[in-house]
């Protein structure tokens, strides 16, 4: 079985559609870290942008059931949006573009969307998935960042301690 961090990013990774694929060197937008905010230069270009990042916050296991060895694991797994303030408006389907905070929200409902619509497909192994909290951050101008937040919890049996 796939670590829980390795099993969201690789569904996000196959879900999601990248807003700025045409601009963007590379392929890759969707990062299991926390993602640098800038290059050798000194930041990141726009083209490195929207960015979406996934990190554990915490994990902790209990027994799943008297008398058993086997655990239950609860990971807390946050997501996060970044967009940036120097970005033009990105194409998000049709005639409809979005920016900055719009499009770091747009993008965190597609991330909750992809994820109800496939964890059964995509990521069986979990029991149970929980968005736990959804949130946009304050806008970080100095770095010319937007960012949405979103914090999952994904239980899984795990028959030994890992």
């Amino acid at each position: 079985m796939a670590e829980p961090l390795i099993s969201v990013v690789d569904l996000l990774r196959n879900r999601m559609t990248d807003p700025n694929s045409s601009n963007r060197i590379g392929d890759n937008w969707i990062y299991p870290d926390w993602p640098r905010t800038e290059d050798g230069d000194g930041e990141l270009s726009t083209n490195s942008f929207p960015r979406i990042s996934c990190v554990y916050v915490d994990e902790r296991g209990r027994p799943y059931a008297v008398g058993s060895s086997a655990l239950l694991i609860s990971s807390q797994i946050q997501i996060d949006v970044w967009c940036s303030t120097k970005q033009e408006p990105l194409n998000v389907g049709g005639a409809d573009k979005k920016k900055e905070q719009a499009l770091a929200d747009y993008l965190a409902r597609q991330v909750v969307k992809e994820i109800d619509d496939h964890w059964h497909d995509d990521i069986s192994h979990f029991e149970r998935i929980e968005l736990i909290s959804k949130f946009p951050i304050d806008p970080d101008i100095e770095n010319g960042i937007f960012r949405h937040t979103l914090i999952y919890q994904f239980e899984y049996k795990s028959t030994s301690v890992e």
